[in-house]
């Protein structure tokens, strides 16, 4: 069984967090001795990249020339690809070992930009 494991964007801080609690109810996540409010959530998909990095939602990924991001959709991990102004969506499983993690949609919005205009 794979562990569950999440990290959080600080949306007011602008940074990553490995997180060690989330707490529904209030909405916030537990981060370095405190709680921490106005957080993106995102989830480990318990796959690895061809470098053995592990791959989370809102993570950047290159295969060859394309580049995609990592969505949670219709109960599975899937990669939105992007080339040019086409894009299609493929299952993680199928690629992770492919790519590489090249950034992510907080800290490297610009890797995406390129290739969306």
């Amino acid at each position: 069984m794979r562990e569950i494991k999440f990290r959080a964007w600080n949306k007011a801080y602008d940074f990553m967090m490995d997180i060690e609690k989330i707490s529904l109810r209030n909405n916030c996540v537990y981060f370095d001795g405190e709680w921490w409010e106005d957080c993106e959530l995102m989830q480990c998909t318990g796959l690895h990249d061809k470098n053995g990095v592990e791959i989370f939602e809102g993570d950047i990924l290159k295969e060859g020339i394309s580049i995609g991001k990592v969505e949670y959709s219709k109960s599975s991990f899937n990669i939105q690809w992007f080339s040019n102004k086409d894009f299609w969506s493929a299952w993680l499983e199928h690629h992770s070992e492919h790519c590489e993690i090249v950034g992510n949609i907080y800290e490297n919005p610009e890797l995406l930009q390129e290739v969306t205009k």
